[in-house]
């Protein structure tokens, strides 16, 4: 039975929502078709998000802090029940996932670096699990531990969005402080595409342009090498408590007097306040503050 006069002529796709399987020459409510030209004469489903942030936790409190950089390359799985085979496997900071539009438009971190979303129309309880093979030797969370509790998360999707399965880690043993000869030497290396410093967003490449062009009597090129070194450092897990308070000051240095390139001196009032700021990096990024050189 169909309560139209008449439908357009054309092949149809019927979706039947609730058939009774003991009647099949019954259709009930809730049914909505389309036609084969793919004119909707129902309501697209609509699409929720579950995600939507993997971290580097540095300072193991569970919470991403401004500076706490989102980690990339991180695979995850939706389940219903625990042993059950994944339903979707996303990565974080995969720019060609079905649903990265909408998730960067919802996005509850502080990045993309460490963004991911499952999309489904179906509400129910899920669960998000982080993939075993991120952990394995050259894994995106090789030789990390979590600080948020563990490697899955379950919560219930009801009517909107679900942006709390966040997952934070921390490196159980740092791998030890980069020079900034060694970051600009080492690109593969970075944890991070992208660098902020002074407020201006830098990419891999372009900071290590900055890094290479450095002159002794631009003041400004001392701190910016030092101030990436040191945040690449941190990025990579290494222990910060000594030295967030020093990267902070010399932020707010590179956003007053640079950026680089600026010609500060080294006998300016300006490098009065930056020299012992610019030392101190110098100082943890060679392994002699409180995380330990490269080996």
């Amino acid at each position: 039975f169909v309560a139209a006069e008449a439908l357009p002529a054309g092949t149809w796709t019927v979706r039947i929502y609730g058939l009774d399987m003991s009647n099949l020459n019954f259709w009930f409510a809730d049914t909505c078709s389309t036609t084969g030209s793919g004119v909707a004469f129902c309501p697209e489903p609509a699409v929720l998000l579950l995600g939507d942030t993997v971290w580097f936790d540095t300072d193991g409190d569970g919470v991403q802090d401004p500076g706490e950089g989102g980690i990339a390359g991180v695979v995850l799985e939706l389940l219903t029940d625990i042993g059950s085979p994944p339903i979707e496997t996303v990565t974080t900071g995969d720019t060609s996932a079905p649903n990265w539009a909408a998730c960067v438009a919802a996005n509850t971190g502080l990045d993309e670096q460490g963004l991911y979303c499952f999309g489904t129309d179906d509400p129910g309880t899920y669960i998000v699990h982080v993939a075993a093979s991120n952990f394995a030797p050259g894994g995106a969370l090789a030789g990390m531990t979590s600080t948020t509790g563990g490697e899955t998360q379950t919560d219930t999707l009801a009517d909107t969005n679900v942006l709390t399965y966040d997952f934070g880690y921390l490196r159980t043993e740092g791998p030890g402080t980069g020079t900034p000869g060694y970051w600009k030497n080492h690109p593969e290396a970075w944890p991070v595409p992208t660098i902020t410093i002074g407020g201006i967003l830098y990419t891999k490449e372009e900071a290590i342009a900055v890094m290479q062009s450095a002159t002794k009597s631009d003041k400004t090129y001392n701190m910016f090498e030092q101030l990436v070194a040191a945040k690449l450092n941190v990025l990579a897990g290494n222990d910060a408590s000594c030295i967030n308070a020093t990267i902070l000051a010399a932020d707010l240095w590179m956003a007053t007097y640079g950026p680089a390139g600026s010609g500060v001196k080294a006998s300016s009032a300006a490098w009065a306040i930056g020299e012992p700021l610019a030392t101190t990096l110098d100082r943890y990024n060679n392994g002699q503050l409180c995380a330990p050189p490269r080996g």
